[in-house]
């Protein structure tokens, strides 16, 4: 059918749209001068969830709950599930455990609200600005929290420098070229990967929620799971690790909350219940990395493990609700 065409030409351009988008971000803020964690947390952690963002604004606004509410819980499932299982597994090194512990016990924090806020079946718009706005909070303290120890006026001349020879730099140009062409790009996929996705659902009669919290979540994942691979293969895993906790927390306020600031965002029970467990039980096993002396092996198949079983679980009973 051409809608399944039209899905995978989506996918497609909402992951090459979000590449570019987030490769001009970080070369810009190499050439900054800011930290490598620092762009792992906020830079990156950004450019990964606008998909996700984009797609539960388009799904909230076209009143497709599923769409926004599966893209949500997938997507840190599959960060802090798979990819960071598989950065555990192969990496062999364990995460910052100042940053890392931080974001996760933001991240915990987060599932309480979240189980607060759709207890009664949705998330209003009230409470979508409000996920909106600590997600501005959150990026704004972590840049607080993670700048560097250079006194002010020193980092303020540095930074200004680095800016003037950035404007002047003819790559500085192409980085705003690509910022600009990934923006529309990824815009446009998600828009038309929310339609499409829709109408698969529907012709193949299953809740868009399912194709939402697998093929959708996964395929704006792919990102990080490129990341991923790459950190391990170089050797880099701050960055990668950074980006999956980061991007976690911002799909909870930023992605969920522009789901919600249109249209209320419905969350049937099972869905809330289950996610909120599982991702309860996945940021325990992520903490245990930096708290415990249980080996990331073992740590990282528990998470992959987790992730399967969320799954086949959360395709199973969203089949039979």
């Amino acid at each position: 059918m051409p809608e399944i065409i039209i899905f995978a030409i989506s996918i497609a351009a909402v992951i090459k749209g979000a590449g570019w988008l987030g490769e001009a971000s970080v070369d810009v803020a190499k050439r900054l001068g800011i930290p490598q964690l620092l762009i792992g947390a906020t830079l990156v952690s950004v450019a990964t969830t606008i998909p996700e963002a984009l797609i539960s604004f388009y799904g909230g606004m076209a009143k497709e709950s599923g769409i926004s509410l599966g893209t949500v819980i997938g997507s840190p499932v599959a960060n802090l599930g798979l990819i960071l299982g598989i950065l555990f597994l192969f990496g062999h090194a364990k995460p910052e455990r100042g940053y890392f512990t931080r974001t996760i016990n933001i991240f915990i924090f987060l599932l309480a609200l979240v189980l607060a806020l759709g207890i009664d079946g949705s998330i209003t718009p009230f409470g979508g600005w409000m996920l909106m706005a600590l997600a501005v909070i959150y990026l704004t303290l972590e840049f607080m929290v993670s700048k560097s120890e250079e006194s002010f006026v020193d980092r303020l001349e540095s930074r200004f420098e680095k800016i003037t020879s950035f404007l002047t730099h003819s790559d500085g140009y192409k980085d705003i070229l690509f910022f600009i062409l990934g923006a529309v790009i990824l815009g446009v996929g998600a828009k038309f990967l929310v339609d499409s996705s829709v109408v698969i659902a529907h012709s193949l009669n299953i809740p868009t929620i399912i194709v939402a919290a697998t093929v959708i979540a996964f395929g704006t994942s792919l990102p990080e799971l490129a990341t991923a691979i790459h950190s391990i293969v170089k050797g880099r895993l701050g960055l990668s690790i950074g980006n999956l906790a980061g991007a976690s927390v911002l799909d909870f306020t930023m992605a969920l909350g522009a789901g919600a600031i249109i249209n209320p965002l419905i969350i049937p029970n099972e869905a809330l219940f289950l996610s909120i467990g599982t991702l309860f039980i996945i940021s325990l096993l992520s903490l245990a990395a930096v708290l415990t002396k249980i080996s990331l092996e073992k740590i990282g198949v528990a998470l992959i493990v987790v992730f399967v079983v969320f799954v086949l679980i959360f395709v199973s009973v969203e089949m039979t609700v």
